[in-house]
């Protein structure tokens, strides 16, 4: 993650940190509950805007906070340099929080993928492939005209699957 690198590995890092958000379908922010928002934790926070990708702040460590008063700080300096989809206060190490953590992304990532339905001829495996590792298989079923399978897509690979998909939007 972003920090100040004090070695080859840490500039790597932060490189890392910086151009990963161009493949992802939502950003999570992690910072401690510190109420001030830092330059590089600014710099993320303009990569996330120009992305227009969903995002979520995890505040972690709030185990470590005296007063659960001091988390109001640190929400409202990052909720002025961004509106996020979700503010989480977490610990990594207690786990409070993660669970409305976890079941929000769920939320937010399957609201806009869609939910399909598609039948790959057997004769296309490499559709095939790249259904099973761009995609969310919740079922599937091997006919006798190929693969037919209940997937959540994104944009993209709805355009992939377009030629294959049985029902467009599964309720």
């Amino acid at each position: 993650g972003f920090h100040k690198p004090r070695s080859r590995l840490g500039d790597y890092m932060v490189k890392v940190a910086r151009d990963s958000i161009a493949d992802v379908d939502l950003v999570a922010l992690l910072v401690e509950p510190v109420p001030h928002v830092g330059i590089p934790e600014q710099e993320l926070i303009e990569k996330i805007r120009q992305s227009h990708l969903p995002a979520v702040l995890c505040i972690n460590k709030i185990d470590t906070v005296a007063k659960k008063d001091d988390l109001l700080a640190v929400i409202a300096a990052y909720s002025e340099a961004y509106d996020f989809d979700g503010i989480f206060p977490i610990s990594a190490r207690t786990r409070d929080g993660l669970d409305e953590l976890l079941l929000t992304i769920e939320k937010l990532i399957k609201s806009f993928k869609k939910h399909i339905k598609v039948l790959i001829p057997y004769s296309d495996g490499r559709l095939t492939a790249m259904l099973y590792s761009r995609c969310e298989v919740i079922k599937e079923e091997h006919t006798e005209n190929g693969l037919l399978a209940d997937v959540f897509v994104d944009e993209e690979m709805e355009n992939r699957l377009e030629s294959c998909t049985v029902l467009k939007e599964i309720q």
